[in-house]
Order: C-alpha cells, then structure tokens, then sequence
C-alpha cells in the first residue's frame, strides 16, 4: 500500500495540486479552492483527503515559505556568473600579460 502525503504547512500550486491527485480534476475549481475546505475522494486504488486553509490569488504576494527556494536559486546561479565572469576576465588579463592570445 501506498502512502503519500503533503505537508500541511507547504503552499502548492493549483495545476501541482490536481497533477499529484488526479481524481481531483472533476472538482469544480472555485468549490475546491474555497478556504477552510475538506475534500474527500478515492479511486479504485487509493483515498485523498485534501484541506485547502488558504487560497491566493494570481495577484497577490506569495507567501516567503513559497518563494524563498527559488529566490535561493537566483542568488545562486548569480553568484555562479559573476564567478564565471571572474575568472574570464582573469584568463584574458594573464593571456594579455604573457602575450599568450590569439585575436580571431
């Protein structure tokens, strides 16, 4: 048997949401996202319980639990250019020094 299970404390987008429980797709979409919602559903191999507590709007701010991972990712892959930048500009400046380039 199965379990699977998302946290309760974690914001998931609407699409991620009817993508982990497909049985999910026949919900009207403005009845499931109402707050403070119980869903109950089961298919011929497992049974959903699914709470909404909150809903956001496509508008609105997201929450920092949601976006701090992907503010992380940006910092990251930043810090990963200008290293890149770095150290090109170091080659080219050796090279420059030591006479050691050739200009295509």
């Amino acid at each position: 048997m199965n379990s699977h299970h998302l946290n309760d404390s974690i914001w998931i987008k609407y699409s991620d949401l009817i993508n982990e429980i497909p049985v999910l797709k026949t919900e009207d979409k403005q009845l499931l996202l109402k707050k403070d919602h119980f869903i109950q559903k089961e298919d011929s191999l497992s049974l959903y319980l699914v709470t909404i507590k909150k809903v956001l709007q496509s508008n609105e701010i997201a929450p920092k639990s949601y976006i701090t991972p992907a503010i992380k990712q940006m910092i990251l892959h930043q810090r990963k250019l200008l290293l890149l930048r770095n150290i090109e500009e170091t080659l080219i400046k050796d090279a420059t020094k030591k006479q050691q380039f050739e200009i295509y």
